[in-house]
């Protein structure tokens, strides 16, 4: 065994003095002879647990293209192509442009352009524009400067920075990524994703992502904090915190997230989640007993709906439906709610113009009323169908926008009667191509039940005629006597009622002049003919001609009419006046 400790330390020592001459290349092949050393068999090579050499060699070494298997590495450099497995490099040692595998473990050294396999490198590493496969970083190490990391876990403390990436499953926890790309990777227990790194189909969770970094492509983030001037985009966050960043492009905030200070832009908000403090939102939805408040703005066609709450908010040019508002300042805003409003109080004739002795006539106005369970606006004309004796008549809208009773007016036509009173079918309300609705743009259900005639609005459009001049004065012939009067009864009968003090004045065969008058409402109308010396009638007496006073039936329908009726004094009495 001595000689074989002196077989060992004869090739070291003349590393050592080799290095003294030149530190950048091995001209004398001692390296070569070490190498050679380290794979010499010796009797314990078989044992289960074998001594591994522990190989010290100063810094100024450099170890290329070389095989390191089952060995420590301490204080040297290892480059060009050399392969680490099975190994320990420590202490200030440097790794360039080689590959370390098979569960080898690098502490405090530095690995730069290598690839790093299902290995550990910890305790304050650095790692520059290396991959790193299936491997662990842990223990306040470093990954910089473009490096690649699949498939492996960044823990304790680590640092991920300048322009590296995270992919292909790979854990970051309890570590910071800064200026860096972090793919299908998972983000948790505490680690920092700050100074505009980049987030892309990953899941963060008990995360920090600040500093103007982006969190995008369907990533998840879960009880975590997106804080500085951080972007979300096309993402979904859940019981997370989100402070000064912008969420935006098809994101959710969901799960009682807390949005504060920050800017939601074509986001949705759900889910007991608060926006608050200052906030604004931009095209976005927020519902499903959401809240917005301290102090945010609404705005920009954004939606609040489904039970959310808005308290000491501005919601300007927005829509809130279904939800609960107050302390609020409403500018531009259309408050909304899915109840459509009915027909509540149903359709009743209101009244009419000119209506008089309960009955309408020519011209005269009459309106109806439709009465809604809320306030309601009318576009166009909607119609409302009245029933006027047995013809269908179209009522059209005339006011009533904005309130809960709207209007329907039809103006009554000549010829139109109606004895038993106008009457309303059951749903008539028309559209006619407008629209009823109330604010929130439901528009109205416009079912009603029907109004039965009603008397006090009975329609007579017929003027009023005279059908018959007749007298009650006996049959005889009548003289003009100076002694004593002689007076004849004349009447004239009405088509219908006129009114009391209506008069006609009838011209007799004599040449008389006779005045009738209606005493009381009704059809008749009575006047008396004295007979006058020289007065002689052409045969029996008739009425020659008559003109009307004043002569109109209940519904003010004024007498026209000056025919002489087919019956006249003659045809029923045979009253002579003479002149003997």
């Amino acid at each position: 065994m001595k000689y074989l400790f002196f077989l060992l330390l004869i090739p070291v020592i003349a590393l050592i003095i080799n290095s003294c001459a030149n530190s950048k290349e091995d001209t004398s092949g001692a390296i070569a002879q070490m190498d050679q050393t380290l794979d010499q068999p010796n009797f314990k090579d078989d044992e289960v647990n074998p001594n591994i050499p522990n190989v010290t060699i100063d810094t100024c070494y450099l170890i290329d293209n070389t095989n390191i298997d089952n060995s420590t590495i301490d204080n040297s450099t290892i480059t060009d192509n050399s392969s680490i497995k099975n190994s320990t490099v420590k202490n200030c040692s440097t790794v360039t442009r080689s590959t370390v595998d098979n569960s080898s473990t690098i502490d405090n050294s530095s690995i730069s352009d290598s690839t790093v396999n299902k290995s550990s490198i910890c305790v304050k590493s650095k790692i520059d524009n290396s991959t790193i496969d299936n491997a662990t970083v842990c223990n306040s190490s470093t990954v910089q400067g473009g490096s690649a990391i699949f498939s492996s876990t960044v823990d304790n403390s680590s640092t991920v920075q300048g322009n590296s990436t995270v992919d292909n499953s790979s854990t970051v926890n309890k570590s910071t990524v800064t200026s860096s790309i972090i793919n299908s990777s998972v983000v948790g227990n505490g680690s920092n994703v700050c100074q505009q790194s980049t987030i892309d189909n990953a899941t963060l969770d008990n995360a920090t992502v600040c500093n103007s970094s982006t969190v995008q492509g369907g990533s998840t983030i879960l009880s975590s904090t997106v804080d500085n001037s951080s972007s979300i985009n096309k993402s979904t966050v859940s019981s997370s915190t989100i402070n000064f960043s912008v969420v935006d492009n098809g994101s959710n905030v969901c799960q009682q997230s807390t949005i504060d200070n920050a800017t939601l832009d074509n986001a949705t908000v759900c889910n007991g989640s608060t926006v608050q403090g200052g906030s604004a939102i931009f095209s976005s939805t927020v519902d499903n007993s959401s809240t917005v408040q301290g102090g945010s703005t609404v705005r920009n066609s954004s939606t609040v709906c489904n039970n959310s709450t808005v308290d000491n908010v501005t919601i300007d040019n927005a829509t809130v439906c279904n939800s609960t508002v107050s302390n609020v300042l409403i500018a531009n805003v259309t408050m909304l709610e899915s109840v459509a409003p009915t027909v509540s109080g149903g359709v009743t004739i209101s009244g009419a113009s000119g209506v008089q002795n309960n009955l309408l006539n020519t011209g005269d106005v009459v309106s109806v009323t439709a009465t809604f369970s809320e306030n309601v606006s009318v576009t166009g004309t909607p119609q409302l169908t009245l029933l006027v004796g047995t013809t269908d008549r179209t009522a059209t809208y005339t006011s009533g926008s904005g309130g809960t009773t709207l209007v329907f007016q039809y103006t009554i036509q000549a010829g139109e009667t109606d004895s038993d009173g106008i009457s309303i079918g059951a749903d008539v309300i028309a559209l006619n191509s407008g629209t009823i609705s109330d604010a929130s743009g439901n528009n109205a259900t416009l079912a009603h039940d029907p109004v039965e005639y009603n008397p006090s609005f009975k329609v007579d459009t017929t003027a009023p005629t005279v059908t018959s001049f007749t007298s009650t004065t006996a049959n005889g012939t009548y003289t003009y006597n100076s002694k004593s009067v002689t007076n004849v009864n004349i009447t004239a009968t009405a088509s219908e009622g006129v009114v009391s003090g209506n008069t006609i004045t009838v011209t007799l065969d004599t040449g008389d002049n006779v005045t009738l008058t209606a005493a009381a409402n009704g059809t008749t109308l009575v006047g008396t003919y004295t007979i006058g010396s020289g007065d002689s009638s052409i045969g029996r007496l008739n009425v020659s001609s008559f003109s009307i006073g004043t002569v109109t039936d209940s519904a003010g329908n004024a007498m026209t009419s000056t025919t002489l009726p087919a019956t006249n004094i003659n045809i029923g009495s045979n009253i002579v006046i003479g002149s003997g």
